[in-house]
């Protein structure tokens, strides 16, 4: 069944590998076994029953199958195990190279999409810190009516820079109606480029894109900690210039504060609240 002629019968390598070979070395000495037991000793072996040779040949090739390794994948990431099912039923159904390429094919696939939709956070202050993270993941976080603070946790090209726009956008209006319930616009949108390895023409683009069309709704976009990488690039595009210098920080918790103070200066002094409260606050009303 879609094997090779050349390399002999499954149940030979089956055999080989559960009798703890560990070089091509043991090929050679099991083909003068071989040789030696079918030139001298066929007739000991003739009245062997069947489903004896065949009880063989299945204990050897059960031990070749590795389950215990889909279970892992099972449990740690699905799409490793849909690689995993893909490769298996290839090889077992068609062939060995197709199956192979049908695996390959897959894990390409899934890469350029987990590329191509990265994931994005919302971003909250962690009560009695400097420290930012991910609201889903700390409710307790703390956020400022007016300003957004998203993270983009990956790098900005064409692939993908229309889905982190989309993003932005819903973390935008998901933001603007919890800000209208403390009686202030969003202002600001922050964005955390520390995990932003490098942005193509593309990502510089997309950048300058947030730059003017928040702008035309009066909302200010403020960079905070571009690898020096990206600021080289964003430089020799113009970016810094177009966006204004003043509005790139070290920090988002620099960024937040200078902005919360932009803010004050405006008349709403709003302090920051957790995001469940204001979550609560936007139902009730």
């Amino acid at each position: 069944f879609n094997c090779y002629t050349t390399t002999g019968s499954f149940s030979r390598s089956a055999v080989n590998d559960q009798a703890g070979a560990k070089s091509p070395l043991s090929s050679f000495v099991s083909a003068w076994v071989v040789a030696i037991v079918l030139g001298s000793l066929t007739s000991v072996f003739a009245h062997v029953p069947y489903n004896a040779l065949g009880a063989i040949i299945c204990t050897s090739v059960t031990n070749l199958f590795h389950y215990e390794q889909a279970i892992f994948f099972w449990k740690v990431n699905k799409f490793d195990f849909l690689v995993w099912l893909a490769s298996f039923l290839g090889v077992l159904f068609i062939s060995v190279e197709i199956g192979l390429a049908i695996a390959l094919g897959l894990a390409v696939a899934i890469v350029i999409y987990e590329s191509a939709f990265p994931h994005t956070a919302l971003l909250g202050r962690i009560p009695n810190t400097g420290v930012y993270r991910n609201v889903k993941q700390y409710p307790d976080a703390c956020v400022v009516p007016g300003i957004v603070a998203v993270r983009i946790d990956a790098p900005i090209y064409f692939a993908n820079h229309q889905w982190i726009t989309s993003r932005i956008q819903d973390y935008y209006k998901k933001s603007a109606r919890l800000a209208k319930n403390f009686g202030v616009e969003v202002e600001y949108v922050l964005l955390d480029m520390s995990p932003v390895s490098h942005v193509d023409a593309g990502g510089v683009h997309a950048i300058e894109e947030w730059i003017i069309e928040y702008g035309k709704e009066g909302v200010q976009v403020v960079l905070c900690n571009p690898n020096l990488t990206t600021i080289r690039l964003l430089e020799t595009s113009g970016v810094p210039d177009l966006l204004g210098r003043e509005w790139i920080f070290v920090t988002v918790h620099d960024a937040v504060i200078y902005c919360s103070r932009r803010l004050q200066e405006k008349g709403f002094s709003i302090a920051p609240v957790r995001i469940e409260k204001a979550l609560d606050r936007q139902s009730s009303s």
